[in-house]
C-alpha cells in the first residue's frame, strides 16, 4: 500500500493516493491508458495490433460480386488467397489483392513481373480497386499494388491450399498422361506455362474452370517460385501413372488413303474443318491437315467413347458414332498426308 498523500507518476498524469482522491484520478488515469492501448494497435507490427485473419483460398473461377446477388466486379481465379471481412448467410466478404502492370488495371497477379492471375476485373471492378503503392520491376516498369473487395459464395474457398493442389494434380496426371509423358511443374517458368498449356487443357477435354486449376498448379510449382513444393512432398513420390496403351502404327496405302479421303466427304466433316483440312470455318477449330496419323485415330475414338469431354452439343461424338475403327483409321492415315 501507498502512503497517505504519495503520488504515483504515469506519463504526464499523477494518480494521487489520497483517502479522498483515489478514485476520480485513478478512472482519469485508466483512460488515458486504454487511449495509449489503442494507438498502439493501431501501428503495424506492433505486439498488440490486431491479428490479421488467416486467408483463405479460392478453389474455383468465382465470381466477385459489388454486393450479394449484386455487379460482378472480377472473376478471382483457383487458389488465390482471400482475406474474409464478414459474412452474410452464405456468402462472404472478401479482399483479394495483387499486382497490376502500369496501363493493366484489369489484372491482379501474384507478384510483379510473373503473370500468375489472381483475379481479372471487369470495368465495375476497376472502379472500385483501391491501389496502396507502387514498384518498379527489374526493367523499370511500375506495378500497382492494389486490391479490391467484394462478396463471393463461402463454398468457393478453402482453408488448406492442398487440397486444391491435389485436385489439380490428379487432373492433370489422369488426363495430360494420354498424350505423351508427364512434364514436371519445374520444367518451366510460371511465365511459359500459359503457353504450354494453351493446346494441351483443349485436347485434354477440360473444363474452364478444370484448366484454371491446371495452369494454377503449375504456375504456382515453376522453376522461378520459391517455397513449399507440393509436387515434392506429395505429387514426386506418388507411385507413377501407367503410361496409355501404344497405338499401333497405322500401315498405309493408296487404297486406304482414298478410303479416307471419301470418308472425309461422306462424312461431313469438311463442314466444320473445311474441305482441305486446313481451313476451319471457326478459329476454334483446329487444322487436321499434316496431323500424327496415330493420334488423330486415337482422339476420334476418344470422342466416339466420351473420354474426351470438350466436346460443344456432342457435334464430335455425334460425327464419328457411326465410323467403325477403320473408317477412323482411314480417315486419320488421309490427314496425315495432307
Amino acid at each position: 500500500m501507498y502512503p497517505n498523500n504519495c503520488t504515483l507518476a504515469y506519463g504526464d498524469s499523477k494518480m494521487s493516493h489520497t483517502h479522498g482522491g483515489v478514485a476520480p484520478n485513478l478512472l482519469a488515469s485508466l483512460w488515458r491508458f486504454a487511449a495509449v492501448l489503442l494507438a498502439l494497435a493501431s501501428v503495424p507490427g506492433s505486439a498488440i495490433a490486431a491479428e490479421e485473419p488467416a486467408p483463405r483460398f479460392v478453389n474455383t473461377i468465382a465470381a466477385l460480386h459489388e454486393t450479394v446477388g449484386g455487379p460482378v466486379l472480377a472473376s478471382i481465379l483457383p487458389a488465390t488467397p482471400v482475406v474474409i471481412r464478414s459474412q452474410q448467410g452464405t456468402h462472404i466478404e472478401v479482399e483479394v489483392t495483387g499486382w497490376s502492370p502500369m496501363g493493366g488495371a484489369s489484372y491482379l497477379f501474384k507478384d510483379i513481373g510473373q503473370r500468375i492471375s489472381r483475379a481479372v476485373l471487369t470495368e465495375e471492378g476497376v472502379n472500385k480497386r483501391a491501389v496502396i503503392g507502387t514498384r518498379e520491376d527489374a526493367w523499370e516498369s511500375t506495378w500497382e499494388d492494389a486490391k479490391i473487395t467484394g462478396w463471393i459464395e463461402q463454398g468457393e474457398v478453402v482453408e488448406d491450399i492442398d487440397t486444391i493442389w491435389e485436385e489439380a494434380s490428379t487432373l492433370y496426371f489422369t488426363r495430360c498422361s494420354r498424350c505423351h509423358s508427364l512434364r514436371r511443374p519445374r520444367e518451366f517458368t510460371a511465365n511459359q506455362w500459359p503457353s504450354v498449356l494453351k493446346i494441351m487443357t483443349v485436347r485434354a477435354g477440360f473444363s474452364r474452370e478444370q484448366a484454371a486449376l491446371v495452369t494454377a498448379l503449375l504456375q504456382y510449382h515453376g522453376r522461378d517460385q520459391k517455397g513449399e513444393d507440393f509436387f515434392t512432398r506429395t505429387a514426386e513420390t506418388a507411385a507413377p501413372t501407367p503410361a496409355p496403351p501404344a497405338i499401333p502404327k497405322i500401315a498405309g496405302s493408296p487404297e486406304l488413303a482414298a478410303q479416307g479421303g471419301a470418308l472425309f466427304a461422306s462424312a461431313n466433316c469438311f463442314a466444320c474443318h473445311g474441305q482441305d483440312a486446313k481451313t476451319p470455318i471457326m478459329p476454334v477449330y483446329p487444322k487436321l491437315a499434316g496431323q500424327n496419323a496415330e493420334y488423330l485415330f486415337k482422339q476420334i475414338l476418344d470422342f466416339k467413347g466420351g473420354t474426351r469431354a470438350n466436346d460443344s452439343f456432342s457435334m464430335m461424338k455425334e460425327s464419328v458414332l457411326p465410323l467403325s475403327e477403320d473408317d477412323a483409321r482411314a480417315i486419320s492415315y488421309w490427314l496425315s498426308l495432307q
